[in-house]
């Protein structure tokens, strides 16, 4: 589903987590608020997730480390907080995921230019 720039101004409802049949999830250039709802960690089939250009605040949710599938993560220019999980920094086909322009701690740096096992 591509929503860009669509002037989306509300919260990302939880009931995105039942649609489990996606494979893109576009909502890129709104005005999206609230928090990432953890719900999204139900969409096993997600290969792009792109959530960046928002108002988004809060901590990344673990859950979206079982998205096994994303090789494509976008959650930049955000209000996000905190440590990015570790779930996440574990996909096995994640490809080059991007977050600058946040408020994330320097920790989640670190780990991600270490090489993982």
């Amino acid at each position: 589903m591509v929503l860009t720039t669509c002037m989306l101004r509300d919260p990302i409802p939880a009931s995105i987590g039942n649609m489990t049949s996606f494979v893109d999830l576009e909502l890129t250039g709104n005005f999206l608020v609230g928090q990432i709802p953890l719900e999204l960690g139900s969409l096993k089939n997600l290969r792009q997730l792109e959530l960046n250009y928002n108002q988004l605040v809060g901590r990344i949710p673990v859950e979206l480390g079982n998205l096994t599938e994303l090789r494509d993560l976008d959650m930049s220019i955000n209000k996000l907080t905190g440590n990015l999980p570790e779930s996440i920094c574990r996909l096995p086909k994640l490809e080059v995921p991007q977050f600058y322009n946040n408020s994330l701690t320097e920790k989640f740096m670190l780990y991600l230019q270490t090489p993982q096992p």
